[in-house]
């Protein structure tokens, strides 16, 4: 699936077009998931576009990098400016999903991810529709369990924990369409 992809992206304290967001082959995050995200709706009224609780996103957005060690090296001021910004930049005129960033860069084959690692922010933004069919959907339950709280921080959206509801999918790719929603048991 190919993403409507704005023209722009913030990436790195600039405004570059998409093809011009590129990192190396050796960046941390490719290799161990370490990348922090986001995910944030706009909604166009048709006047104004409105950022879906924007500073808790962005709190969140710092918080979450915290847990891992992973530093985020703009302010959330900054980071609120280009949210914003990017938006405007692209000159959107619908709803839409935002999508903030960061990972640990050019940083080798080392484990010990520490606060002086190097770290790339990102910012694109689609165009982004209604979440389930207005008809209703179909859920399934599948035997994939969610990770314990006690293994890593549930209050963290970091890259890896976002693979977990991917895993349904593609043990049932097969007998259900991608359209389908599913529930994962979580133990208690």
């Amino acid at each position: 699936m190919t993403l409507p992809l704005s023209k722009y992206v913030w990436f790195d304290g600039k405004y570059v077009t998409t093809d011009k967001a590129q990192v190396p082959i050796t960046t941390h995050a490719i290799h161990y998931g370490t990348s922090i995200f986001e995910g944030i709706r706009a909604y166009w009224n048709g006047k104004n576009l409105n950022v879906f609780r924007l500073d808790e996103h962005v709190k969140r957005f710092r918080r979450s990098g915290k847990f891992y060690n992973i530093s985020l090296n703009f302010s959330d001021q900054e980071i609120t400016d280009a949210i914003i910004n990017i938006c405007k930049k692209n000159k959107i005129k619908r709803s839409c999903y935002i999508r903030p960033f960061y990972f640990v860069g050019d940083y080798g084959i080392n484990l010990h991810v520490t606060k002086k690692a190097p770290t790339s922010v990102a910012i694109f933004t689609f165009p982004f529709g209604d979440l389930f069919n207005k008809n209703g959907i179909t859920a399934g339950v599948v035997s994939w369990r969610k990770f314990s709280d006690m293994s890593t921080p549930p209050q963290a959206k970091w890259v890896e924990i976002i693979l977990i509801p991917l895993l349904p999918h593609r043990k049932q790719s097969e007998m259900v369409s991608m359209k389908q929603f599913y529930l994962i048991i979580m133990e208690m």
